[in-house]
């Protein structure tokens, strides 16, 4: 089969691929040739440092939505002379920081070189700390994860907002330790704008069956409003109230969360229950 095109890009490696999209992008046919099969192509481990002029060209060319979901503003680096360690701040000295990006999804690799690098005290920066903490509940190491998260509180080196406190109490539920997940889930709601984190927090005392406390955090929950799901709220509450055998205060609840098609079903049957029980 003969192909005819504008230009002819040797290696379908970065360099390559790149190139294509920008002549794309001038409206400049291109043809790709590569001896490689296209599986060798996607899984060999490439550079995991991008400088910011390439950063800036795969967001001009609109390939950058995982590199900016996933990818790590690295700042600047430590150099160790005569027992005393020197930093060097790349964004204060030239404007600029560089960028750690798996490119592959090798997320259990991934994971291995970061914990190499916290292990070395390389780990200082918060997207950096917050990075090794997704890594670590993404492969199952949930605990270890609240770690990284805790001593990077207590030394200050991450910045005090409601994602903070999520992640960390994220980390503990999946951790199994529902405990621990309350003061982080009850910072981060009083850190929140909306009430979404209250309901959260509410929801985690409903499954250690701490009704009363329950109770108390969806009523701010619902109080502060702007709530992605309020009839999970509603159910929510009409639960708490029902397991307190308040049925009278439980059914507007239920019959609140039954206008959500989501919830219609589980309330009614809450709703039935009520009515047997009158």
């Amino acid at each position: 089969m003969i192909t005819t095109t504008q230009v002819g890009i040797i290696g379908a490696g970065p360099a390559g691929l790149v190139l294509a999209h920008m002549l794309a992008a001038r409206g400049i046919e291109s043809v790709v040739l590569e001896v490689r099969d296209r599986s060798y192509v996607e899984h060999r481990v490439r550079a995991g440092v991008l400088e910011h002029p390439s950063v800036e060209l795969l967001r001009d060319l609109g390939l950058a939505g995982r590199l900016d979901r996933e990818g790590l503003a690295h700042r600047g680096i430590e150099l160790a002379f005569e027992g005393r360690r020197h930093r060097l701040d790349f964004l204060e000295l030239t404007g600029r920081s560089i960028t750690v990006y798996g490119q592959q999804e090798d997320y259990p690799n991934a994971l291995a070189i970061m914990q190499l690098a916290y292990g070395a005290g390389l780990v200082t920066e918060d997207s950096e700390i917050r990075r090794l903490a997704d890594l670590l509940l993404f492969n199952d190491v949930p605990y270890r994860g609240a770690q990284v998260l805790e001593a990077g509180i207590e030394k200050k080196a991450l910045k005090d907002d409601d994602k903070l406190y999520e992640k960390l109490a994220n980390c503990w539920i999946a951790a199994g330790e529902l405990e621990k997940s309350i003061p982080p889930l009850q910072r981060a709601a009083e850190l929140s704008s909306t009430g979404d984190m209250f309901v959260r927090l509410g929801e985690v005392n409903v499954q250690r069956e701490q009704w009363t406390a329950a109770q108390a955090a969806l009523d701010r929950g619902i109080s502060k409003g702007q709530l992605k799901d309020a009839g999970n709220a509603q159910l929510l509450m009409g639960i708490v109230l029902f397991n307190q055998k308040k049925y009278a205060e439980a059914k507007p609840w239920f019959e609140r969360a039954s206008q959500s098609e989501k919830h219609r079903q589980m309330s009614r049957g809450y709703l039935q229950l009520i009515q047997a029980n009158a």
